[in-house]
């Protein structure tokens, strides 16, 4: 018989091996299931975590402070100065005369206790200081632009407590 096609090999071609299982690296993951605590919070070396989707990004310190931007432009005030200056969203609990705020950026001289931390997709702040848990949830919305934050205050004294929550915000629209 004829072949339509024959091939001859020529003496000392080199021949390939076949690779069955290809190493492929595997793609960083876009959300970390891993928690971080922050231990010590201090605005001379703050831990930040951006959180973002398609359009909304979100730059936020263990101390509370941060900026959003939208499409490239800030939402809010940004400050380059955590000390002297910090800018976002900052929000305080008055009762009476005390001030208990959410995050350290509000009041560094505070006897509050403070604690962050960032999970995959939002980080939670939390004061503590006499009867009162305050809390402050933050993360950025998974297909809709924005972000999103919860505060909450707990009251762990039996009696009922008139108070007022302020949040400072301000906006500005600069690249």
């Amino acid at each position: 018989g004829e072949f339509l096609l024959h091939e001859k090999i020529q003496p000392g071609a080199a021949v390939f091996k076949d690779v069955y299982k290809k190493e492929i690296p595997q793609r960083s993951l876009r959300v970390t299931n891993g928690v971080y605590t922050a231990d010590s919070i201090t605005p001379l070396m703050p831990a930040v975590r951006a959180y973002r989707n398609a359009q909304w990004s979100l730059f936020i310190s263990d101390c509370g402070s941060g900026f959003s931007m939208y499409n490239g432009l800030c939402v809010n005030r940004r400050s380059d100065d955590l000390l002297r200056r910090p800018d976002g969203v900052i929000a305080n609990f008055r009762i009476n005369e005390t001030n208990i705020p959410f995050t350290r950026c509000a009041d560094y001289y505070s006897k509050a206790v403070f604690s962050a931390e960032f999970f995959g997709n939002y980080v939670k702040f939390t004061s503590k200081l006499g009867f009162f848990d305050c809390a402050q949830t933050v993360g950025v919305f998974s297909r809709t632009c924005g972000e999103q934050r919860v505060f909450s205050i707990r009251n762990n004294t039996k009696s009922i407590v008139r108070g007022v929550l302020g949040i400072y915000f301000e906006p500005s629209l600069s690249r």
